[in-house]
């Protein structure tokens, strides 16, 4: 996207002419599109990778934070309700 020629771009084409025995070269310019839109596709890529980065982040972060085997609190509240449920086994039998 050529921004300094108002989102024109160039098309060259080049063929054989076998009549002349020469190559035969043509420009011509093309209005492509506007360069906000260029720049914008760009900006939008860029904050959809910045985001899958994030969260990339957030979650492997969140994986060492909890540990492989569930969260800290949860492997302490399993525990406490384990231990609870055997102090109540025991008084059923006493």
């Amino acid at each position: 996207m050529m921004g300094e020629f108002h989102g024109n771009a160039g098309l060259l084409s080049a063929w054989w002419d076998a009549g002349e025995q020469a190559w035969k070269f043509e420009y011509d310019a093309c209005m492509a599109g506007v360069q906000h839109i260029w720049w914008a596709v760009h900006v939008v890529d860029l904050v959809v990778v910045a985001l899958a980065v994030a969260c990339a982040a957030a979650l492997l972060w969140e994986d060492w934070c909890r540990g492989r085997d569930g969260s800290a609190a949860g492997r302490e509240e399993v525990q406490g309700e384990v231990e609870r449920e055997r102090e109540r086994e025991r008084k059923k039998r006493a």
